[in-house]
């Protein structure tokens, strides 16, 4: 238990704080690399048929739209929502909450407020994960097909409803075997040219190459075993038998995460799944080791090389898109500098 007065004291106040601070950043936001095309949409998408399953983002646009709104302020609206359910699930999860905030707006955030689609749907799923927790499934799974009414690659997560009400008997070489058959199955049920035309046209955008198809599946297979020795040693650790049940959650949902591994064979934008549990397993980490006072070397590990990937790989590379206009092209940056 983290038993810093001071912390506990600053702790609501500097939340809060850095809240308004992130939704200043998205809100604010006046160009990013998908500025264009979501603004577009907000003044030519006027029909509910036009938005196909993504209906709830739709109705969101068209309302807004006709009560004359400009998208500036429908941005706004999303980004208080958003970064209000993503508040909501960090206070629940975290011993010390600004802490997780700042690993969000370092790692998340330059991109999350790109991909504005995607961030309000997995903001929705990470509150799902809050039922999920307390095995009220059919909560969870209503959640996820609301966060599939803003972006469809949501529904992926419905398969964390079959996780066993203990979180225990998940074995780890089970759902090993199982991704490698469904590899195996999927492969040849593409390639056999039994999906659906406009499912094949739009995966073909997305055409992962060999080299981030290894790439992905290392990454993914290592977390998810960092995390598996990870949480086996926090089992024989008398400091973390208060939060036996989360740990086991989380080793849980780590090892079913391994049945989304065949889709990075399909095509690279199913990577934004697994950017998702790298996210809840840092926090995790993090916020475990705050509150028992012990971590282990495949917790640092952890937190360390995937923090590095998030930035890296998702952030760095787009730096030009994302992070550079997140903070020079802003409201707050022309209010403060300009």
């Amino acid at each position: 238990m983290v038993k810093n007065k001071k912390i506990r004291i600053l702790d609501p106040f500097l939340s809060i704080l850095l809240l308004l601070l992130l939704i200043g950043l998205f809100g604010g936001s006046l160009w990013n690399g998908d500025r264009v095309g979501y603004e577009g949409f907000y003044n030519t998408r006027l029909v509910i048929s036009q938005w196909g399953t993504e209906i709830g983002y739709g109705v969101l646009n068209i309302i807004f739209h006709k009560m004359g709104f400009s998208y500036q302020h429908f941005q706004i609206f999303i980004s208080v929502v958003s970064m209000s359910l993503v508040f909501r699930y960090l206070s629940r999860v975290s011993r010390v909450l600004f802490v997780s905030i700042i690993f969000y707006a370092v790692l998340m955030l330059p991109l999350d407020y790109v991909l504005i689609r995607t961030t309000i749907a997995y903001a929705i799923v990470l509150n799902a994960l809050l039922f999920l927790y307390e095995n009220k499934k059919v909560e969870f799974f209503i959640l996820v097909v609301v966060a599939f009414t803003f972006h469809q690659s949501s529904l992926i997560f419905a398969f964390l409803v079959f996780l066993p009400k203990d979180f225990k008997n998940v074995k780890l070489n089970r759902y090993m075997m199982i991704s490698i058959s469904l590899i195996l199955f999927l492969i040849f049920f593409r390639y056999s040219n039994l999906l659906p035309s406009s499912i094949s046209e739009h995966l073909s955008y997305y055409k992962p190459s060999v080299k981030n198809i290894i790439f992905s599946v290392f990454l993914h297979l290592l977390s998810v075993v960092l995390i598996v020795y990870d949480t086996n040693i926090r089992g024989r650790d008398n400091e973390s038998k208060s939060y036996e049940k989360y740990i086991n959650f989380i080793k849980a949902i780590n090892i079913l995460s391994l049945l989304i591994i065949p889709l990075y064979f399909q095509a690279d934008i199913f990577v934004r799944n697994f950017r998702f549990f790298v996210f809840v397993n840092i926090i995790y980490l993090v916020q475990v080791a705050l509150a028992t006072k012990r971590i282990s070397l495949y917790a640092i590990s952890y937190v360390f090389m995937f923090s590095i990937y998030l930035f890296f790989y998702y952030i760095y590379l787009t730096a030009n898109y994302s992070i550079n206009p997140m903070i020079e092209s802003n409201f707050l940056y022309d209010y403060l500098i300009g």
